[in-house]
């Protein structure tokens, strides 16, 4: 019994293996883990909060039914991603269209708390945390305008910092690819916020707007 602590799996790798040979709990795990991330992400790809639910919901889905065809060479987050990507392109070969984007409000009916919610900082001041709020909102709704092949490369880059080799396996493109469109989309996200003050585009999602404020 003493032992159990630490023989008991940790890393994501683990966990899925642990999960193949049919532990449910690693499994739990692994969920709580990744649920808010690849939550995020889906939303910054559909802007809409039930609709990033329900695909990450169907990733986990995928997670489940696919679990032997993991490869533990690779690493878990590369392959739940990938899965997530694969996702979203399903839901906009449905859609045959680019989605409306969504407002604070519709969010908040929706029940879902909505990402600006989380971005105030405390030691801001009202004006500042408006302005930040109404900054972000502007920011996202940019995204959501990219090409989709623009709008994953760039939140895989900023909001998951992943590199542009783990971007391209994931995309299935050359990391060169990868690079060309992340400069494309900063270059058409600036073009779009220019009317934003430099200080409220780099008080942004760190890098990103950083660097869209740069472009």
């Amino acid at each position: 019994m003493g032992n159990e602590a630490e023989i008991r799996p940790s890393s994501d790798e683990q966990l899925m293996v642990a999960f193949v040979n049919g532990s449910e709990s690693a499994f739990d795990e692994l969920v709580n883990r990744y649920a808010p991330k690849i939550t995020n992400f889906v939303y910054r790809q559909v802007a809409h909060f039930a609709t990033a639910e329900e695909i990450a919901q169907d990733t986990f889905l995928a997670v489940f039914r696919k679990k032997h065809t993991y490869n533990p060479d690779y690493r878990f987050s590369s392959w739940v991603y990938k899965i997530a990507v694969n996702m979203c392109r399903m839901h906009f070969r449905k859609l045959k269209s680019l989605p409306a984007t969504v407002s604070i409000e519709e969010s908040r009916e929706d029940g879902r708390v909505s990402l600006d919610a989380v971005l105030v900082d405390g030691s801001d001041s009202p004006v500042a945390a408006l302005s930040r709020k109404d900054a972000e909102q502007r920011l996202q709704e940019a995204i959501v305008s990219l090409p989709l092949k623009q709008r994953q490369v760039f939140t895989l880059s900023f909001y998951e910092e992943m590199s542009y080799e783990e971007i391209a396996r994931l995309v299935g493109c050359s990391p060169g690819t990868v690079a060309s469109r992340k400069h494309a989309a900063v270059k058409k996200l600036a073009a779009k916020l220019r009317r934003l003050p430099a200080e409220a585009l780099s008080s942004l999602s760190g890098a990103a707007g950083a660097d869209v404020a740069e472009a």
